[in-house]
């Protein structure tokens, strides 16, 4: 659909269009404290959907590199999971700043 799309002119012609106009339009709706749930899930797509045309536009499949994300994100949460201390450090009982340490050391293989 968005090759169909860009060949019919519905396209960035400057993808450094992509980041500013999806950061902005993310803060705004981001932003308001009582955004109704909806509101933020059409804005989420909008990012989804101009993410993918960006990874389009790079000859990428934004499904490989969602995919390829969650892999990663998989192997490193499970890193965690075998770290000590027992019980496993992603419960309830470890502070931000602790499991930030640990997904640290998740990324750093260590």
């Amino acid at each position: 659909m968005l090759k169909k799309a860009a060949k019919a002119g519905f396209d960035w012609s400057d993808m450094g269009q992509h980041w500013p106009r999806s950061r902005k339009s993310w803060a705004k709706s981001a932003s308001r404290r009582r955004a109704r749930r909806p509101r933020v899930a059409r804005k989420i797509g909008d990012l989804l959907l101009a993410t993918a045309k960006l990874s389009r536009r790079q000859d990428w499949v934004a499904e490989e590199l969602l995919g390829e994300a969650l892999r990663k994100f998989e192997l490193r949460f499970h890193r965690i999971e075998k770290l000590p201390p027992r019980p496993a450090p992603t419960s309830a009982r470890c502070t931000k700043p602790q499991l930030l340490a640990l997904w640290q050391r998740a990324k750093s293989g260590k």
